[in-house]
């Protein structure tokens, strides 16, 4: 399973080819993409009217959601407690690295910044 961080799929909203490309190879090759819930309530935050809204939600069942679960939740707060302070982590990306972990999948990000320093998942730029 490959964990799509959000700032792929804003991307994917903006129409970036690059996005759309990198989706449909991991689709191509019989990869499920799959997103935090953290994902799913952050783009729909974002959105500004209800059409917006009806795309990002359709947008959204080609991925596979991945809920929080105990150990997701134990696993984020531990990475806030070590990494807020030195490396100001956030919680929504907390929780999406915390998710990564805990499936033991590459995280896919713009954003390697953000995760850089948790050693326990690999964070590969895809474009």
């Amino acid at each position: 399973m490959k964990l799509i961080d959000t700032d792929i799929l804003i991307d994917l909203s903006h129409d970036l080819l690059q996005a759309e490309q990198f989706i449909e190879n991991l689709m191509y090759k019989g990869k499920t993409p799959a997103i935090s819930a953290v994902t799913r309530m952050e783009l729909v935050q974002g959105c500004r009217t209800k059409t917006e809204l009806k795309w990002t939600i359709e947008l959204l069942k080609e991925f596979k959601q991945i809920h929080f679960s105990e150990s997701i939740s134990q696993k984020a707060v531990e990475l806030i407690e070590k990494y807020k302070l030195s490396h100001g982590l956030l919680i929504p990306d907390a929780i999406i690295a915390a998710t990564a972990i805990s499936l033991n999948s590459e995280l896919y990000s713009r954003n390697i910044r953000h995760f850089k320093m948790i050693k326990e998942i690999t964070v590969i730029n895809p474009y």
